[in-house]
């Protein structure tokens, strides 16, 4: 299903509007005006990394799609933004990232933004367990094994958002 160079990068929404500060569906809550601030810089931050990134599927929620819409913006590659279902808070487990990553056999990486608690959930999976933090709009970077029959790897770096940028 992968190879040995498939990356998959983990970018947790940026911050939003508390659920008190917002009347409407929690699916359109939107990022706040420091989530924005916060969004642009991480995803400079990341651009400037220069990674080969193949797809940005986002949850459709729409702090999350907000965050992926600054990043392919910082990236200049429009198009690579892709609203992915199984990235929705309680959507994502492990069975929905074995369907992403067939969904782009070829992509030599991926960058999924969403939720928590299913990003550090599903993580944890693909690493072998262990607890993990992801703060908001934090980034994390797992390499995949080769020949694995779903999706097993090793954790790289993971970084909050105040060490990027």
């Amino acid at each position: 299903m992968t190879n040995a160079t498939t990356r998959l990068y983990f970018y947790r929404h940026a911050p939003a509007l508390s659920r008190s500060e917002w009347d409407g569906p929690d699916s359109d809550r939107p990022l706040s005006d420091d989530g924005i601030a916060t969004a642009r810089r991480v995803s400079k931050a990341i651009a400037k990394m220069h990674l080969d990134i193949g797809a940005i599927l986002a949850s459709p929620y729409a702090r999350a799609w907000h965050t992926g819409e600054i990043l392919e913006e910082a990236l200049g590659s429009p198009g690579l933004l892709v609203a992915e279902r199984g990235l929705e808070p309680s959507a994502f487990d492990i069975a929905a990232l074995d369907r992403m990553l067939a969904a782009h056999p070829d992509a030599p990486s991926l960058m999924l933004i969403g939720h928590e608690p299913s990003m550090t959930e599903v993580m944890s999976d693909v690493i072998g367990g262990g607890e993990l933090v992801l703060k908001k709009a934090g980034f994390a970077r797992i390499d995949l094994a080769y020949g694995a029959s779903h999706a097993t790897g090793m954790l790289r770096w993971l970084m909050p958002p105040r060490l990027l940028g």
